[in-house]
């Protein structure tokens, strides 16, 4: 079921912008076709919560909650862990970017991650 789109002007005055449907941000005013524009919305996962996404004008959706660890094997390498998640009509892709860092760590001796305790 594809949610029903509606226009709405974001008010600059410090006001919150509350919307329960999909957010299309279109060029040149251009909202109300799928040509050149994007889609972000959220998406209620299995464990029931939710995460940010975004469709492109291809049809491509990427999760911005970086989180998603849905089909790599075993989850999260770590507890901070953080992910990159994609899917087309075809293919996901789904890779865990916090054991990538460990591993290019391991083979170059070089720090890329860097985590500070909040004070």
């Amino acid at each position: 079921m594809t949610p029903k789109l509606r226009q709405f002007k974001l008010n600059t005055a410090g006001n919150d912008l509350i919307c329960d449907e999909v957010v299309k941000i279109g060029i040149q005013e251009q909202i109300l076709s799928d040509n050149d524009a994007v889609k972000i919305y959220s998406k209620k996962k299995s464990n029931d919560k939710c995460e940010l996404r975004v469709r492109d004008e291809d049809g491509n959706v990427t999760v911005l909650s970086p989180h998603n660890f849905s089909i790599i094997s075993g989850g999260a390498s770590e507890d901070m862990a953080f992910s990159y998640y994609s899917e087309t009509e075809d293919y996901i892709v789904n890779v865990d970017l916090m054991k990538f860092c460990r591993l290019i760590e391991n083979l170059t001796e070089e720090q890329l991650i860097h985590i500070k305790d909040k004070i």
